[in-house]
């Protein structure tokens, strides 16, 4: 998270410095982006950067934070407003996630995100899980699938709804009930 030295900067400021981290890792995902090229877009020093940031990560996970929602969180607070119930929360969470991913000021930084995104250093630890939170992280990662899928074969909102319906459909019926029902 940025130190307090950037917390106290003017906001006009922390939005320069903020919009110019957006704009690189837009273009570029995190292991290809630079310090030089955010440093020049805000027009601040190398030092004053790292007075605000620890390292380009810090940075990094700051400017997602700032711009973008936590889609898995989302999908948990979807989960419990609807009382567990998979097929009301499914049907919400593919209309936010059209929203939200399909915004033009932020599908780049989504795809950067979505792209570069792995399982390794997630703060989730697998042993001694509730098997309904493991539940949600099964369904979560199906979901997080299709989105990345929609980023790599640069999907239109139109095609993205089709495929997450069909994957919604199959996690609440199954795969097979599924394919039961047309004849297969």
């Amino acid at each position: 998270m940025a130190k307090e030295t950037f917390h106290n900067l003017s906001n006009e400021k922390k939005e320069r410095i903020l919009s110019a981290a957006k704009q690189e890792f837009e273009q570029h995902p995190l292991q290809h982006a630079t310090v030089k090229a955010i440093i020049e877009t805000a027009n601040i020093s190398r030092g004053s950067f790292y007075q605000y940031f620890d390292d380009l990560e810090d940075c990094y996970f700051t400017t997602i934070r700032h711009y973008t929602v936590n889609m898995h969180q989302v999908f948990q607070q979807l989960y419990q407003r609807h009382q567990h119930n998979l097929k009301k929360t499914l049907k919400e969470y593919g209309d936010v996630i059209k929203e939200e991913f399909y915004s033009q000021n932020l599908r780049d930084l989504y795809r950067s995100y979505y792209l570069s995104w792995t399982l390794k250093g997630t703060d989730n630890p697998m042993e001694d899980i509730e098997i309904e939170l493991e539940r949600v992280r099964f369904i979560s990662t199906i979901i997080h699938s299709v989105i990345e899928r929609s980023f790599i074969e640069n999907w239109s909102k139109d095609t993205f709804s089709q495929i997450y319906t069909m994957h919604a459909k199959w996690l609440i019926e199954g795969v097979s009930e599924s394919l039961r029902k047309k004849g297969r």
